[in-house]
């Protein structure tokens, strides 16, 4: 529903302000449509986005599931006043502004009523931030290239909670940090994972062995057959994966199953990432 149409029927006639039922929005633009070509003529970018989100909040109390492609920081503040938001996807990727601090106090304020999670195309945001904050999160993706989780804090956090987490051009100390801290994870998607060589891994395992996960999907990594004997090794509950890394074109995976006597499936990466949760949250057909 238009930001605007909520503004419009607010305004008119002086109608007490209309609380509509909705329970998911998306507020913003879909950064692949054209409208991202044109980013100064849009209107919702202008000084009043804030006051439109504001009014958007007042109108819409009930939401439950929002996508929000941010274009301003100054309107993220009225997010705290969504007290049923369980599921928030933010999307930073048009967001010029130095936006931590406001996240931040956001997530202090609203962190603990999440369940579902997901930052992308952020620069800025360091993932224990999203971790410590959101202390029931199920479901997490974080999409940041930033470089400043602290290696110090690997340890300082643990949750049993998380079950669900999808990673993207995350540097190493988030990786460790990350996969130290969810001790009962279930799910786990790597788009990017550069940095996961068999020496991290290692570091991971003897940290968290991974002894609850069931699916694995981990791309553009540098796992040798090594890595990836020890990974299966320690993931004893591992049923479904993909691993793409240059360094297992020697590794026959289907002789590495049969001499560890385990049946796991190794499904094409495609039909895999279809199961991916926030993939199937964000699917036009769903949402």
């Amino acid at each position: 529903m238009a930001i605007q149409y909520i503004q419009y029927s607010q305004q008119q006639r002086n109608i007490p302000p209309i609380q509509f039922q909705l329970r998911k929005c998306f507020w913003g633009f879909h950064t692949s449509s054209n409208l991202s070509y044109f980013l100064e003529k849009v209107d919702f970018l202008n000084p009043n986005f804030s006051n439109k989100i504001r009014m958007a909040v007042t109108s819409c109390p009930y939401i439950e599931e929002l996508v929000f492609t941010i274009p301003r920081i100054d309107s993220i503040k009225h997010l705290s006043g969504l007290k049923n938001l369980t599921f928030l996807y933010i999307d930073f990727g048009v967001c010029d502004d130095n936006y931590l601090s406001e996240f931040v106090s956001l997530l202090v304020e609203i962190g603990p009523q999440l369940k579902h999670l997901g930052v992308v195309r952020s620069n800025i945001i360091p993932i224990n931030v999203a971790i410590e904050n959101c202390p029931n999160l199920t479901s997490l993706k974080f999409s940041s290239a930033v470089d400043k989780t602290n290696p110090e804090m690997v340890s300082s956090v643990t949750t049993s909670r998380l079950k669900n987490l999808t990673l993207d051009k995350c540097d190493k100390f988030s990786l460790l940090y990350a996969l130290s801290c969810c001790t009962n994870l279930k799910e786990l998607f790597i788009f990017d994972g550069s940095c996961l060589d068999d020496n991290l891994l290692n570091t991971i395992l003897d940290k968290n062995p991974l002894s609850e996960l069931k699916v694995a999907y981990i791309s553009k990594c540098r796992l040798s057959g090594r890595g990836l004997r020890n990974f299966l090794i320690s993931a004893k509950q591992l049923d479904t994966f993909f691993i793409l890394s240059d360094e297992l074109f020697l590794c026959n995976e289907d002789v590495l199953l049969q001499e560890l006597n385990r049946v796991n499936t190794c499904k094409s990466g495609s039909k895999l990432l279809k199961t991916e949760i926030f993939n199937q949250k964000l699917n036009p057909c769903c949402f």
